[in-house]
């Protein structure tokens, strides 16, 4: 007697309409292994993912079957895609052509009917209900295939296994099939094959009980039976399953990067590694030997800038990706995803062949395969990662890790609900059995607060920085203040004397600093300086590059986008002449990135760069030293900077691999402004991680919170909130609080079930189509009824777009953006006009009710710059036309600002226009259309040009329109020389690319 056995196991498929499973493959390789190890001369064939086409799985089902003999037992297993049609399905199968292309149950019943083999076994870890969160997908519809139900199969010498009824889904859990899980489980607990009732009674039992967890239905069936049994012993892990899963929690490793492949990792992404770092610093080896973050356990690192910490979200990304599991990287900007992407893609993309996608809410956006699973490792903001979650919850299924940088943002009174709704949404998975490892990175804090314990992690923390770094003061006596390598406090003078008094005659501060950079760049650094202001920021690299005297960036000029300028463009442009830079919001994306790359390149002409303190957020710019020149936010009543704010611009300053040691100067005007400085920032401490929970916004944390649940009871409401790092923290200090909170919350959710927001009944409270629209929007619940009354208002059933846009323009979130008015000039009052002929006068009145004088002007300007903006007006038209007194210029960041925050609220703001009448679904061309407008700054009938495979600059696809040129293959037929005339060298080279011999032009 011979056991057959065939295991497949599909997780990916050429068809993209797909969605990938997370388990699949690795469930039908795991229990192969175990068969192996197990079943003493079992001949088991394996076909995982490419191997499982149609064809091939057709044969080795014909040599399994056919070619048993008559004592022999037969086994499939199959995890995958069940089809609506009774379908399985294989890697090339196509939706539109199953019959033809995936391998029909029937073919499945006629081969067990067939076999003369004395028994034969199917196990089959997928559902033929259609629902697509799990291993299911609906098919066209088709005739079914003559077979009725799946357990039709079953019969004397014939046993079939299944996940689930066939009204039901087959989940996947944690990674892996919940089914094959849970039978791998009893069997290497013991039950026997001779009592499949016992058997499957254990599996069954725990299936329905996770699945409940979970907040769904799946009760594994099975059918007919074997005669004396089947001969399948209990299973043992041996050496096969140990190099299918190996066992890698004991491995210590050393600090050479190339130890690293005791745990797995293949050559060619440690010599990835090697190439970046030398070496595994001390932080690294933690993380490794003693957090164990390559065996999936939960971390949050909280560490200074430049300690390597990123590079332990990367270490714990690629181990999951090689289990087969999906890794996920959540930033909190646009900028830093993009620059991260950038990255990644390179090392991990294009060397390593790992599909590195990014989603950051552009009209390029990856989001689609985020959706269905197709990915390896996706990188994406808070914000987007939040939004899609919560439109597909079955994502974080599928998800085996999720890294959190910067994750002190949680304290941030703009950003700070976000990054902690997110997390209590991956802590309520947790009560779901759906986990995923956590890496949670941060910036040094100055206390914990409990923050590990609501994170459910262990926790590494360090001040220590592998490259040295002086903190210290420097006043205009050149005397600077600092703290050495062992922490003693030293002061010497930095800047000669003579230099200083010459240069502070007249012109103090400007001149003393001019000498303090020059002598650093002589010294060979680059510099990183910060400003308060963008106009502090440009300003100050103009200076620098007329008195510093260094060499043109030529290079860098070159590469900059060639049309669309804006006032900062031709800035830029004379300071890189002069070998300086800077980095503000008035530079578009591809400026910026421009500056990124010539400030990193250590042989590179710019030895300088003024920037903002968005740079302090993460972007990628080391320096020698940082030097911070103000203190305080911009404003009549501008608030200090914090210890952290400081901590983190100074942690910019010597950034591993590019300096052996770094130096932070704070700007003092004297002695006395040194000491005071010293002893706050130098010495400071940055505040305990906080929750930016409000309590008097309670409304909005209760409505984004029931977004992310089915139903609760009505007291369950408080579970929810207290499952908020707010409430967390609440709750431990006193246990009554939830009680205490079920008043208010009960008035609230009774004032919401008036609006229509919610159903409240006596068991279950769950939120209305509109309630969710609200609820998944970013929008505070205030502004969120607000915007339902002016729809509900409104003279048309269905607004056009940018009435909408309109609308939106009337909200808090909105009017908190900074709008340049003056009214010195008399100029301001003519926007209303404007608005009146551009969007009407219901815009008009919308945006006017209950305004004060001021705050109605501004929203006509943000209007009537947002019009210009998406009709494709130069960006230095919009500036000059804007901008009505000199003291209060209207600047390209406040133009993308606008653009950018309508952009983000449009979409949600859509979603509930949407759930107020279902008339607005015939408009979706029209409001996708906007947002890309919004994005881009393009007129709709330049959009087309979007389809070009290269991504270009605005001032780029304005000039292909202009000349007429709005289909991509017009574009493309044009003679290279005539395309370099029209956008320039550098968008030239992106469209053609090298083969048309561009880069030699």
């Amino acid at each position: 007697m011979a056991v057959r056995a065939v295991f497949i196991g599909v997780s990916k498929h050429i068809d993209r309409s797909i969605h990938e499973l997370a388990g699949a493959a690795k469930d039908a390789a795991v229990l192969w292994a175990l068969l192996k190890d197990s079943v003493a001369g079992i001949r088991a064939k394996k076909l995982i993912d490419r191997d499982a086409r149609a064809t091939a799985v057709r044969n080795t089902l014909d040599w399994a079957f056919g070619q048993a003999q008559p004592h022999d037992t037969v086994l499939v297993y199959y995890s995958g895609h069940g089809s609506s049609s009774h379908y399985l399905l294989t890697f090339d199968a196509d939706m539109s052509a199953l019959d033809r292309t995936a391998v029909s149950m029937k073919e499945l019943a006629e081969r067990f009917g067939s076999t003369p083999a004395r028994s034969a076994v199917a196990i089959l870890d997928c559902c033929f209900s259609g629902d697509a969160p799990a291993r299911a997908v609906a098919a066209p519809p088709s005739e079914r295939i003559g077979l009725t139900d799946v357990m039709d199969l079953g019969g004397n010498g014939r046993l079939v296994l299944a996940a689930a009824c066939r009204d039901q889904v087959a989940l996947e859990i944690g990674g892996r099939g919940l089914f094959t899980s849970e039978l791998v489980r009893a069997m290497e607990k013991g039950f026997s094959w001779s009592d499949t009732d016992a058997l499957m009674g254990e599996v069954a039992s725990r299936v329905t009980a996770r699945a409940r967890r979970a907040g769904r239905t799946q009760t594994p069936v099975w059918v007919g039976r074997i005669k004396g049994g089947v001969p399948f012993p209990r299973l043992r892990r041996g050496s096969n399953y140990q190099a299918e899963s190996p066992d890698t929690s004991q491995i210590i490793i050393g600090s050479p990067i190339h130890e690293l492949a005791a745990f797995g990792f293949p050559t060619p992404i440690l010599d990835a590694w090697a190439a970046r770092f030398s070496d595994l610093n001390e932080l690294q080896l933690s993380a490794v030997n003693e957090y164990r973050i390559l065996d999936g356990r939960h971390l949050l690192t909280v560490a200074p800038t430049t300690s390597g910490k990123t590079f332990i979200g990367e270490l714990a990304a690629a181990q999951a990706i090689a289990d087969g599991r999906k890794a996920i990287f959540l930033l909190p900007y646009k900028a830093l995803t993009n620059e991260k992407h950038q990255e990644f893609q390179g090392i991990y993309g294009r060397i390593l062949g790992m599909r590195v996608v990014r989603c950051t809410g552009d009209y390029g956006d990856q989001a689609a395969k985020v959706i269905n699973g197709q990915y390896d490792l996706a990188l994406l903001t808070y914000e987007m990662f939040l939004s899609l979650s919560c439109a597909f919850p079955e994502l974080l299924s599928k998800i085996g890790l999720v890294v959190i940088d910067e994750v002190q943002f949680i304290s941030d009174s703009h950003r700070g609900i976000t990054v902690e709704l997110l997390i209590t949404m991956l802590r309520m998975a947790r009560r779901r059995g759906v986990d995923p490892q956590v890496v949670a990175l941060s910036a040094v804090i100055g206390g914990i607060n409990h923050f590990d314990n609501w994170l459910g992690c262990r926790i590494l923390y360090t001040r220590g920085r592998p490259v040295p770094l002086h903190e210290g003061v420097i006043d205009f006596g050149g005397y600077f203040q600092y703290l050495n390598d062992d922490g003693l406090v030293k002061c010497e003078r930095f800047v000669s004397l003579e230099k200083a008094r010459e240069e502070q005659i007249g012109r103090a501060a400007s001149g003393f600093f001019s000498v303090l950079v020059y002598e650093l760049v002589e010294k060979g650094e680059k510099v990183l300086i910060f400003r308060d202001t963008k106009k502090r920021a440009s300003g100050c690299a103009s200076r620098l590059a007329s008195q510093l005297g260094l060499s043109a960036a030529n290079d860098a000029i070159e590469s900059l986008p060639h049309g669309d300028l804006s006032r900062a463009s031709t800035d830029l442009r004379r300071a890189l002449s002069g070998g300086v830079a800077f980095h503000t919001s008035d530079l578009s994306r591809d400026e910026r990135a421009v500056v990124e790359q010539a400030f990193r390149d250590p042989r590179g002409p710019v030895r300088v760069l003024v920037a903002t303190s968005t740079v302090a957020a993460g972007v990628n710019t080391p320096a020698e030293t940082v030097i911070i020149v103000e203190t305080r936010y911009p404003g009549p009543r501008g608030r200090p900077y914090s210890v952290a704010t400081y901590k983190n611009m100074a942690g910019r300053a010597g950034r591993l691999g590019y300096a052996p040691r770094g130096r932070s100067i704070l700007v003092a005007d004297e002695s006395d402004e040194r000491t005071r400085l010293f002893a706050r920032y130098v010495r400071g401490v940055p505040g305990p991680v906080r929750s930016s929970f409000n309590s008097g916004d309670l409304g909005t944390w209760i409505l984004r919170l029931l977004a992310q649940v089915r139903s609760v009871e009505p007291r369950g409401v408080a579970n929810l909130l207290s499952n908020t790092y707010a409430g967390f923290l609440e709750a431990s200090k006193s246990p009554t609080w939830k009680s205490w909170k079920q008043a208010s919350i009960r008035e609230l959710l009774e004032r919401m079930s008036a609006f229509g927001l919610l159903h409240m009944g006596t068991y279950e409270v769950s939120l209305t189509p509109l309630g969710q629209a609200c609820g998944k929007s970013h929008l505070k619940l205030a502004s969120a009824e607000q915007l339902v009354r002016l729809l509900q208002a409104a003279s048309e059933p269905v607004l056009p777009a940018k009435s909408l846009l309109g609308l939106i323009q009337s909200l808090p979130e909105t009017d908190e953006t900074y709008t340049p008015l003056s009214w010195r000039s008399g100029g301001e009052p003519l926007w209303e006009s404007h608005v009146r002929s551009q969007y009407g006068r219901d815009t008009i009145k919308a945006i006017k009710r209950g305004a004060r004088s001021k705050v109605f002007q501004a929203r006509c300007k943000r209007l009537s710059v947002l019009h210009a903006w998406i009709e494709g007006r130069p960006m230095k038209q919009i500036e000059s036309d804007f901008t009505t007194d000199g003291r209060a210029p209207l600047m390209a960041g406040n133009v993308r600002s606008f653009a950018d925050l309508a952009r983000h609220h449009l979409a949600g703001a859509f979603n509930i226009a949407l759930a107020v009448s279902r008339a607005y679904e015939a408009a979706k061309p029209e409001f996708r259309d906007l947002q890309t407008r919004l994005e881009t700054g393009l007129p709709s009938e330049a959009l087309r040009l979007l389809g070009l495979r290269a991504r270009l600059d605005r001032g780029a696809y304005l000039a292909l329109f202009r000349e007429g040129l709005v289909d991509k293959s017009r574009v493309l037929d044009l003679e290279p020389n005539r395309l370099r005339e029209i956008v320039g060298d550098v968008a030239a080279k992106k469209i053609l690319g090298p083969r048309h011999g561009l880069y030699e032009l």
